[in-house]
């Protein structure tokens, strides 16, 4: 064997042992909810002491509850604000804002129809190509006799599981919630949301995301073992021509 057919017989070799890790391509969605199904409540008497509104994050994306006088409806009441979050992951990640709730708990008059009442939470995962997931969270409110604060409950983990987020070349996982500015996770499991009169804090549905990589060749090196495969290809017609 010639040297010239050694080297390019060497180059295509080299070209096969020189892949390079594929990234997955970056993620870019969103999460976006709304409220519905108000139930255990007065929303639509002469003296309503719940409702859902329309915000700056879209239609029916916050809920109102109970009031500071006995005169006005909601007035100063509480409310319960579906916000909307981008999602941009372009690396492995941890702790991916996927959905976020922004509850300010007034410190409402007592009144026993309003002990408790029921609300779904709708919430729309999208991740970008088709990819994401909904879920509806349905929500137990409790407004008890001030002071102690407030809670909002149905916050398991079962319906976390629920949601189906895959996307190729990407693993999401460890979907937890995670609460802020002097408000608490509580009850049993830490299924519940606590939050002390007259504050404002947020729940944040958080994730991990992990890039699933593959080794592929990289452009110079199938230029290289194409260039082999060509180099041993015409030395093969060479030889068989003189011969």
């Amino acid at each position: 064997m010639s040297k010239m057919s050694k080297f390019f017989i060497a180059a295509a070799l080299c070209a096969v042992a020189l892949p390079t890790a594929a990234m997955a391509a970056p993620i870019v969605g969103s999460g976006q909810a709304n409220f519905s199904s108000l139930n255990f409540c007065d929303n639509s008497g002469g003296s309503q002491d719940c409702r859902i509104v329309t915000t700056s994050n879209g239609p029916s994306t916050q809920v109102q509850w109970g009031s500071t006088s006995r005169r006005d409806d909601f007035s100063n009441p509480s409310t319960l604000t579906a916000n909307d979050v981008s999602i941009n992951v372009a690396a492995n990640s941890t702790n991916v804002t996927l959905a976020k709730l922004t509850w300010f708990n007034s410190a409402t008059l007592s009144d026993d129809l309003l002990a408790s009442f029921n609300v779904h939470y709708n919430l729309t995962i999208d991740l970008g190509g088709g990819h994401g997931d909904s879920e509806t969270f349905d929500l137990t409110i409790v407004n008890p006799t001030n002071p102690p604060g407030d809670i909002i409950s149905s916050f398991t983990l079962a319906e976390l599981g629920a949601l189906d987020l895959t996307v190729p070349g990407w693993t999401i996982n460890n979907l937890h919630y995670v609460a802020d500015s002097g408000t608490t996770l509580c009850g049993n499991n830490n299924t519940s949301w606590c939050n002390p009169e007259n504050n404002t804090g947020s729940l944040y549905i958080k994730g991990d995301f992990t890039q699933n990589v593959q080794n592929v060749p990289e452009p110079l090196t199938i230029s290289l073992f194409s260039a082999g495969l060509a180099g041993v290809a015409a030395m093969r017609r060479r030889k068989q021509i003189r011969a």
